[in-house]
């Protein structure tokens, strides 16, 4: 079509953190793109896409995450003896962390103990609230995130 990509080597690119609200509708929003993208594209699993380990592996993985670690996690209830404590416990541990990360503030020397917990629960909880594209429009779920400088 006679495009041209160029390349700017001294360009620079700012990329400045959002909060966590923006963070989690803009994950919501990328992952049903993902479900979308399934909808729209159902060759992706065919055997002519070389890509489709890949694509399956990684983004359908990406959407399962949520349902494959409440299975995880509920059966380490039933498991017996001294395995339970073992298996559950880490594991609520660090579902405990993730919910206390907003108390607090940034700087604080917790926050390096609760942010990575917190950033798993927020990619995991956005695959779950990304399904909603199936029964709502695209539309509603697309919110400009807006910087403030």
């Amino acid at each position: 079509a006679g495009h041209r990509l160029v390349l700017e080597q001294d360009a620079i690119a700012i990329d400045e953190p959002t909060d966590l609200k923006q963070e989690f509708r803009r994950k919501v929003r990328t992952q049903a793109g993902i479900i979308q993208f399934v909808q729209t594209f159902p060759g992706l699993f065919s055997a002519a896409n070389r890509m489709r380990f890949h694509f399956v592996s990684l983004k359908l993985g990406r959407l399962a995450l949520p349902y494959l670690m409440m299975i995880i996690f509920l059966s380490a209830l039933a498991l017996p003896g001294d395995w339970r404590p073992r298996l559950f416990l880490p594991q609520a541990a660090f579902w405990f962390l993730a919910l206390v990360d907003p108390i607090f503030p940034r700087g604080n020397a917790l926050k390096k103990l609760t942010s990575l917990p917190r950033a798993v629960a927020v990619l995991v909880s956005s695959a779950l609230f990304a399904v909603q594209v199936l029964w709502r429009s695209p539309r509603d779920l697309w919110v400009e995130t807006r910087q403030s400088r």
